[in-house]
C-alpha cells in the first residue's frame, strides 16, 4: 500500500460510482480507491458469504509477442512461463540484479502472445 496525498492520486473510472456509494476513499497503488463504505468488518463478512467486486484498475497492462517473448519472460521472472499453455496462468515475481521483488505479476499464456497484469503501476525501476 502506498498512502499519499488524496489530490495526487490518479482517479479510476469507478470513483464516481465509490463515491456515490459512499465509499471513504484513499490512496493505493498511486490511485483514488475505496477504503471503506460502511464497516470493514461487516464488509468482509458481507463479501465472504456472497459476493465482492474489486476495482483493480490500477493496474498496468502489457502484452508481449514475438519469437523470443518466452525465454526472455521465462528468464526475468521467477516462476515458468515456458510450459504455460494457452489459457493458462500463473503469478510470479519480477526481481532486479540483486533479487528485490519489483512487482507481483500475474501471466495469462495466449496463442502468440503473453500478456502481463502488474500489480503496482510504479515503472520508475523497470521499463518494458
Amino acid at each position: 500500500m502506498e498512502i499519499g496525498e488524496i489530490g495526487t492520486a490518479q482517479e479510476t473510472p469507478l470513483v464516481a460510482l465509490h463515491k456515490g456509494a459512499g465509499a471513504t476513499m484513499g490512496t493505493w497503488f498511486g490511485c483514488l480507491l475505496p477504503d471503506y463504505w460502511t464497516d470493514p468488518r461487516a464488509e468482509q463478512e458481507f463479501a465472504r458469504e456472497s459476493v465482492a467486486l474489486v476495482d483493480k484498475n490500477y493496474r498496468a497492462y502489457l502484452s508481449f509477442a514475438g519469437p523470443d517473448r518466452v525465454r526472455y519472460l521465462n528468464a526475468i521472472l521467477t516462476n515458468n512461463i515456458k510450459d504455460l499453455a494457452p489459457g493458462q496462468g500463473n503469478v510470479s515475481l519480477l526481481l532486479n540484479p540483486q533479487g528485490h521483488i519489483l512487482a507481483e505479476i500475474e501471466t495469462q499464456a495466449l496463442a502468440g502472445r503473453l500478456p502481463r497484469t502488474y500489480r503496482n503501476r510504479s515503472f520508475d525501476t523497470f521499463r518494458a
